[in-house]
């Protein structure tokens, strides 16, 4: 994203964040992303999502923060339904494979993180879109030699990778400049929900 877009960018309005966060996400170009706000904004965070037609799972919140996981139900179904992501699963001891099984597994795992109790979960990776050869290298690597570092840690296929990020800073700073431009979400809203 170019720096006089970013600067425009009103981190003190719930919508604001949500598209710097979540472009990707909107525009269809990744299945899921963590959206991480203030839990003053909370009602209004889930207004948004849900007037997006997206869905949300909350990971974790506290006294200040949530985090929130929200996703496009039907493509993130199909990401856990593909051989190598479910393989993937069944191989660290997940034997429930619905979206909201896994949702409700990873997020106890993740307050374990939260809280230092417990490793980051790193099959989250799968849920967030990640290919499951770099989420498999991160965890073989424990998160290092990687080749390149971007919206995750890439252990093959860098250019392709490199597109893919390309295109999801694309979506942010286009989605960011309408906002900007209009005033208003309901026009994003509008182009973007999820039928």
């Amino acid at each position: 994203m170019s720096r006089d877009v970013y600067e425009e960018v009103d981190f003190k309005k719930i919508e604001h964040s949500f598209i710097y966060q979540c472009a990707p996400v909107i525009a269809g170009l990744k299945i899921s992303n963590l959206f991480i706000i203030e839990m003053i904004w909370l009602k209004k965070a889930l207004d948004l999502i849900e007037a997006f037609g997206l869905s949300y799972h909350m990971l974790y919140s506290a006294y200040d923060k949530a985090v929130i996981f929200v996703f496009n139900r039907e493509k993130t179904t199909e990401s856990i339904n593909r051989a190598a992501n479910s393989a993937f699963f069944r191989d660290i001891g997940y034997n429930e494979l619905s979206l909201d099984h896994l949702l409700t597994k990873i997020s106890v795992r993740y307050r374990g993180y939260m809280k230092h109790k417990a490793g980051f979960p790193d099959e989250l990776g799968i849920l967030l879109g990640y290919p499951e050869e770099d989420v498999k290298g991160y965890i073989e690597n424990k998160g290092k030699n990687y080749l390149y570092n971007g919206y995750w840690k890439v252990y093959r296929d860098v250019e392709e990778k490199k597109s893919r990020f390309d295109s999801f800073d694309r979506a942010t700073e286009e989605l960011i400049r309408k906002l900007i431009a209009d005033k208003d979400i309901k026009p994003i809203v509008n182009m973007y929900k999820v039928a």
